[in-house]
């Protein structure tokens, strides 16, 4: 059952997320205000934004899962090397065009090249993935709220979309990236908070997850074999990662537009190629974790087995850390 002090908590960042769309929307003024943050948000923001807004319930949860794995290790970082490759290629293709002139959407440039039906085809595209991608991403976090307040998925639903729509509706992309930042630090955080604990809860401490993790090879992150029953190697991540960053992050409005609101091309570049950076080493956390979960249940055999590896980090959240 839920503690007061939780839900006062839970409260307060609802309560936050909307009086920064309240606050910042003072300051939104025009159509370029409100969708691009009159150009004039920090890169490092920005940054905070793009990681926060690729990083989703499910990553949190389910990548401690993969070295938590019986054959697991950090090969998962291989792609993360792919996602900053493209990246690059991103900088050096796609974002001197998104500069050029005033562009307040990433499919003005399909229209200046190419005419207004090729830009309404990707507009309609862009609409309809996006509402199937969110949506799915909603019902996720929904689904982990209702562990936490016990009461029905639509409800939870209802909840969030609420909170996430009068922040946008007010703030515009401002009140986006804000909170996107937010988010970060409450999951990086949350994330450091857990570790921390496992650590203190074995016998050796961190010790024991090192020797664990050299016993088992967990450390192991390069994958140089063309092995199709690998389930990560150096070449499937560089050309994968690099070929889905091209898409979410240089053709992808919802990146875009957070690119275009730095207002200058070296603003955007750094933006984007530091958060390459940052996703890998938030990656190597949640893989950590993940062995750190896995000394954890070799130390102390669960009651009764996980239904699969991604429920470990939810289950350890729910009964191991302090309410």
């Amino acid at each position: 059952m839920l503690h007061p002090l939780d839900i006062l908590v839970l409260a307060l960042y609802l309560g936050l997320a909307v009086w920064i769309g309240v606050r910042v929307g003072r300051t939104a003024q025009g159509l370029e205000g409100y969708l691009l943050g009159s150009r004039s948000i920090p890169w490092w923001a920005i940054l905070g934004s793009i990681v926060a807004t690729e990083t989703s319930t499910a990553t949190f949860l389910s990548v401690p899962g993969i070295s938590f794995a019986k054959e697991g290790d950090f090969g998962f970082l291989q792609l993360a090397v792919g996602y900053i490759v493209g990246r690059v290629l991103v900088v050096g293709l796609f974002l001197p065009a998104y500069f050029q002139g005033k562009m307040l959407t990433a499919y003005q440039v399909l229209r200046s090249r190419y005419g207004p039906p090729v830009q309404k085809a990707a507009s309609l595209l862009f609409l309809a993935a996006r509402n199937l991608g969110d949506g799915l991403r909603l019902f996720l976090a929904a689904v982990v709220l209702q562990q936490v307040l016990g009461v029905s998925v639509e409800w939870c639903v209802l909840l969030v979309g609420t909170v996430t729509i009068v922040y946008t509706l007010l703030g515009g992309i401002k009140s986006v990236v804000w909170n996107d930042c937010i988010q970060f630090v409450i999951y990086i955080g949350g994330a450091l908070v857990a570790l921390t604990l496992l650590a203190r809860q074995l016998p050796q401490g961190w010790s024991s997850i090192f020797t664990y993790a050299q016993a088992h090879d967990k450390f192991q992150m390069w994958h140089w074999e063309f092995d199709w029953r690998q389930p990560y190697t150096f070449w499937a991540g560089l050309v994968g990662g690099a070929f889905l960053t091209l898409g979410t992050h240089g053709t992808d409005q919802m990146m875009v537009q957070r690119l275009l609101g730095a207002g200058s091309l070296q603003g955007a570049a750094k933006a984007l190629l530091c958060s390459g950076v940052v996703v890998f080493l938030q990656f190597a956390l949640f893989l950590f974790v993940g062995v750190a979960l896995a000394t954890f249940y070799h130390a102390f055999p669960p009651d009764r087995p996980f239904s699969t590896k991604d429920a470990v980090f939810s289950r350890f959240i729910v009964e191991e850390l302090p309410a």
